[in-house]
């Protein structure tokens, strides 16, 4: 250093010095525009094993990677009792911040689904449950409340990127336990999967999302769903937040193609080919939707999977509290849409309680049941603008 300042002066020396700095955050944010689709290898898809150490693709092709280059702080911990690589390792957060963010990687005008994991597995060795938040850059996403050492919690949410080019997920520490997390994956969607009016006010936080008449109690998603969502099983929701199912109610399914491109939010053909159909003219449900009550994003997902005679008419009305939309309207999905074709009614914005019944209710002249093949609940969570500590540390180091 004595030598260079002989030769070109101090203030060349700290020009030269001010030039790295910006030319070393420049390379950091360009390799952070190329990463979901140089580094996962699967383009749109971000999918990090907190605490791993390598790469590696999991036993339905999902591409895994460590997480360390998304994350200032935090230690790797390892799991007891747990088959799958992504959750035989946490990364936990014991330091003196009150909390820590990962940085993801994202494209402007862009729309994402973030689902972070959550499985304990006595990582600490204290068998002591933790509990505490994550939020979405300023945004209060979720409470994390462990209740099961070996239970899989997962919480997801889906953004509209506007002018962004990174967004941040942060876990904030609780009282109770120290916080964790085990895997964090973002899922680029398509452009016009669930546009909405208030995209730059607000997120759509994951409530329910349900495939009806499966056939198991597994959930499906990747491959079979390709931006990779989780439609669970209405037979684990069973006596579990859904209840009050009609009597009369059967299950059927097929194995032709359902075709979803007319459709906005394109449910996989897997879930679309299962169905519960009420027999006795009537479907009705009670539906447990944690934290509400609160507004609501909310699509039912409607085809006619059954070849019916010439004589046959399945046609039935929607009945739900404060539905102004689709009150006394019946629909006729074969003759209306065409069988095994997806439609979807559903709202934008509509006030739903906590305890939400809803039923489907044949209509005059039709001589068969109601037909439900799947549904989706998401929460309107306004957006808090602000700095996250991640977007703190890069303004002090300019």
């Amino acid at each position: 250093p004595a030598c260079f300042s002989l030769l070109f002066g101090t203030e060349m020396i700290n020009e030269v010095s001010w030039l790295v700095t910006i030319g070393k955050w420049i390379g950091i944010a360009f390799g952070l525009l190329l990463l979901p689709w140089q580094v996962s290898g699967q383009d749109g898809f971000i999918s990090l094993d907190c605490g791993g150490t390598g790469n590696f693709t999991d036993t339905i092709g999902i591409k895994w990677m460590p997480d360390l280059d998304f994350v200032s702080g935090g230690f790797s911990g390892n799991t007891s009792g747990v088959n799958s690589r992504q959750y035989q390792t946490v990364r936990f957060f014991n330091g003196s911040q009150p909390k820590y963010c990962y940085t993801l990687p994202v494209t402007s005008s862009s729309r994402y689904l973030i689902r972070a994991t959550f499985l304990y597995g006595n990582f600490d060795s204290s068998n002591t449950f933790p509990g505490f938040e994550i939020s979405l850059d300023a945004t209060a996403w979720a409470m994390v409340q462990i209740e099961n050492s070996t239970q899989l919690y997962f919480k997801e949410i889906i953004v509209s990127t506007q002018l962004k080019s990174s967004v941040s997920v942060c876990i904030i520490k609780g009282s109770v336990g120290v916080p964790f997390i085990s895997t964090l994956e973002l899922r680029e969607l398509q452009a016009s999967m669930y546009a909405k009016s208030y995209d730059s006010t607000a997120y759509l936080k994951y409530a329910q999302r349900i495939n009806f008449g499966a056939s198991s109690t597994d959930f499906i998603r990747y491959p079979d769903d390709p931006v990779d969502r989780i439609w669970e099983s209405d037979i684990a929701k069973r006596g579990n937040g859904l209840t009050n199912e009609a009597s009369g109610t059967i299950r059927i399914n097929t194995t032709i193609n359902v075709t979803n491109t007319g459709a906005q939010e394109r449910p996989p053909s897997k879930v679309m080919q299962t169905a519960v159909v009420g027999t006795y003219g009537t479907l009705t449900y009670r539906l447990a939707i944690p934290d509400f009550p609160g507004i609501a994003w909310a699509k039912t997902f409607l085809a006619e999977i059954q070849d019916l005679n010439s004589t046959d008419v399945r046609k039935f009305t929607f009945i739900l509290r404060n539905d102004t939309k689709y009150a006394g309207q019946a629909v006729d999905l074969e003759n209306d849409f065409g069988a095994y074709f997806v439609y979807e009614p559903g709202f934008d914005s509509i006030q739903l309680p906590e305890l939400t019944n809803f039923a489907f209710m044949e209509a005059n002249g039709s001589n068969l049941g109601p037909i439900l093949n799947a549904m989706e609940i998401l929460e309107v969570v306004s957006i808090v603008e602000g700095t996250s500590s991640n977007d703190a540390t890069v303004l002090l180091a300019f």
